[in-house]
């Protein structure tokens, strides 16, 4: 999950400023975790409280309501709605957000697809502790419990 949420944050200034350069800054002035990560966080709540997914995406997306990226006209209008129903969507997020490179890179670092990279590969304390900083406390503790409940190791 950190792994998805490190991504978002690094490719938060590049989503609609794209790069083909390998070497790019990773947390260059105004990086921001988007609605990839509240939708993220939202679900891993979910998951931790055992309560449907549509309840906890409302709660953190009301709460979280201008995100960088901002979301999508329609689910910006479900979040909205007195009684939210499903609808036709199109969207796919944080696999967009994570698209500019290959996997075969095992330098976590460089890696953009850090979400399925966050599974194969440590995540480097520094890189970790450096994402941790662009999010609030309410989104870490989610994280922090996610990983003590679900993953065997942590860096």
């Amino acid at each position: 999950m950190l792994g998805a949420i490190i991504g978002d944050i690094i490719g938060s200034t590049y989503e609609f400023n794209n790069t083909r350069d390998y070497n790019f800054e990773l947390f260059p002035e105004g990086s921001s975790y988007t609605d990839d990560t509240i939708c993220t966080i939202a679900i891993a709540d979910a998951i931790l409280k055992g309560i449907p997914y549509k309840d906890s995406l409302l709660d953190w997306c009301r709460r979280y309501r201008n995100p960088m990226g901002a979301y999508g006209n329609m689910f910006a209008h479900w979040i909205d709605a007195d009684d939210p129903k499903p609808y036709n969507s199109f969207g796919n997020g944080a696999a967009i957000t994570t698209y500019l490179a290959t996997h075969h890179n095992t330098d976590y670092s460089r890696q953009m697809v850090l979400m399925l990279a966050g599974a194969a590969y440590p995540i480097p304390t520094e890189l970790r502790e450096k994402a941790l900083t662009y999010l609030p406390e309410d989104m870490k503790e989610v994280i922090f419990a996610f990983e003590k409940k679900y993953c065997k190791t942590k860096v």
